[in-house]
């Protein structure tokens, strides 16, 4: 009766829509997402073409569960978490900037949560610990947020995803959105690649529809097209047929930075001491790369 698919198997559900009509489904009356922000046409095409309930949330073991009732309006389905499940004066949730300042409503910001829906501390591990926990307590997700003015959150990405371009931030998650709007696009991930003038640059990994072919100018015109900020238009395109997976079957983010911040150094764009301290927080270097002490291998299909 209920189901949880991370967006990208609703992707996969989409494209064999014709072939949904040989089974009985009739049973299926809740479809759950998660594990990472869920873009608001996937919500709507359970919601209107298949006609089964949705439920929108975020989850971690080691803090809250945030999510949307499965019978609640649709407007929030489509683009917030809602609130935690469980909350009370003891509970104290926060969004806040990199200084620690509570940002304002709209604003984006790390979640961060102290209270008894927060585990106490990684086993044995005091240097994660020391990395999770700040002095008041406070456990820090790693997650970027935003309030809406109806107490509904939002989510918007990952903090470490960030990508810092010229000054202004740019977020990997609504670039992602915005590419994987075009009717050539299958998959798309967006990281950045290190570069002395700029800090960062944007690039893409995008799987094309088969049987299409697409271009960084073709990206960049839809993107365009889309209104979308200068700082959100990618400098590097790699166009792939599979991706490199987490052990959860996730695109690996972190596989990706590293493959192309070698292939950077190796196309004398970035030196290699920037390059390996660039990759630092991903506990990389680029000699694990080169010398293929960590596999980046694109053969595999998410979810």
């Amino acid at each position: 009766t209920h189901v949880m698919l991370i967006p990208i198997q609703i992707t996969y559900w989409m494209h064999a829509r014709e072939k949904m009509n040989d089974f009985d489904m009739s049973s299926l009356k809740i479809v759950m997402s998660g594990a990472e922000k869920v873009r608001p046409e996937f919500v709507n095409w359970v919601l209107e073409d298949l006609g089964i309930n949705f439920c929108n949330h975020f989850g971690m073991a080691e803090g809250p569960t945030i999510a949307n009732r499965w019978d609640g309006p649709k407007e929030p389905q489509l683009y917030t978490i809602n609130r935690p499940i469980i909350d009370g004066p003891e509970v104290e949730l926060r969004l806040v900037d990199d200084e620690g300042r509570d940002v304002k409503p709209g604003e984006i910001g790390e979640m961060i949560i102290k209270g008894p829906l927060t585990f106490k501390g990684y086993f044995r591990s005091e240097e994660e610990n020391k990395i999770a926990f700040d002095e008041q307590g406070f456990l820090h997700s790693g997650d970027l947020m935003s309030l809406r003015d109806d107490g509904r959150l939002v989510v918007e990405g990952r903090k470490k995803d960030m990508i810092k371009r010229a000054g202004e931030t740019v977020y990997p998650a609504i670039v992602e959105d915005k590419i994987t709007g075009y009717d050539k696009v299958e998959h798309c991930v967006a990281v950045g690649v290190p570069d002395k003038l700029l800090g960062e640059k944007l690039c893409v990994f995008v799987q094309p529809l088969k049987g299409e072919t697409i271009t960084l100018e073709d990206i960049v015109s839809y993107l365009k097209e889309q209104g979308a900020s200068i700082y959100e238009l990618p400098e590097r395109l790699e166009v792939v047929d599979g991706w490199p997976l987490t052990a959860k079957n996730a695109i690996d983010k972190r596989r990706l930075r590293a493959f192309i911040t070698a292939k950077a150094v190796q196309e004398g764009v970035v030196d290699q001491e920037h390059a390996d301290d660039y990759l630092k927080k991903d506990g990389i270097t680029v000699n694990d790369v080169i010398t293929e002490k960590l596999k980046i291998e694109f053969d595999k299909q998410p979810g």
